[in-house]
């Protein structure tokens, strides 16, 4: 028994040690695989947030334009009255300086038909 004691220890059989290696590189490869998994789901959430924020960012936008045209339609509103009015005015002036032009020959005519008739 004394001699077993003093031979070197035998190597281990590769089978054995190929085994163990394939096991660590499974072991390996499944952390990677889990750890990338990971990531991709914290991007996927990331990319999540980012669009619900851009989302909000286009609702707040589309909100600010609706409100500057509807104001910019009121104002172009105000203008195309105020032109109108300005354009009935003058119509009404032009009417005015009308009637009164028929009114003085008017006037003239039935003065040259009294005059007319006084002469008669």
């Amino acid at each position: 028994m004394i001699v077993s004691f003093l031979r070197p220890p035998q190597p281990c059989k590769p089978a054995l040690l190929q085994s163990s290696v394939k096991q660590q590189v499974e072991a390996i490869e499944k952390q990677y695989i889990s750890a990338i998994e990971k990531q991709a789901h914290k991007c996927e959430e990331l990319l999540n947030a980012q669009h619900q924020r851009l989302l909000e960012m286009l609702d707040t936008e589309k909100e600010l334009l609706k409100e500057k045209i509807k104001e910019a339609l009121i104002q172009q509103s105000q203008e195309q009255k105020e032109i109108l009015e300005k354009c009935l005015e003058e119509e009404r002036q032009r009417n005015k300086e009308a009637l009164v032009s028929a009114a003085k020959l008017e006037k003239e005519a039935v003065k040259d038909a009294v005059l007319k008739v006084v002469e008669e």
